[in-house]
């Protein structure tokens, strides 16, 4: 089984099918999860997972 656990930015922007600047506003708001490798920022898919999921909720209860 072969599943990444940390995305790039840039496969952050195709899961989420949102801009750069999208991904960084919800990194910064804390809604999405980062591990910094020297200077490389890794997006957890757990986080990921979590705000689709939030998302999701608030959807149905509309």
């Amino acid at each position: 089984m072969n599943t990444a656990y940390l995305l790039t930015v840039r496969e952050t922007c195709d899961a989420l099918r949102i801009g750069r600047t999208n991904v960084y506003r919800l990194i910064s708001e804390g809604q999405l999860k980062v591990v910094k490798i020297g200077s490389a920022t890794r997006i957890t898919t757990a986080s990921i997972r979590a705000l689709v999921g939030a998302d999701a909720g608030e959807a149905a209860n509309d």
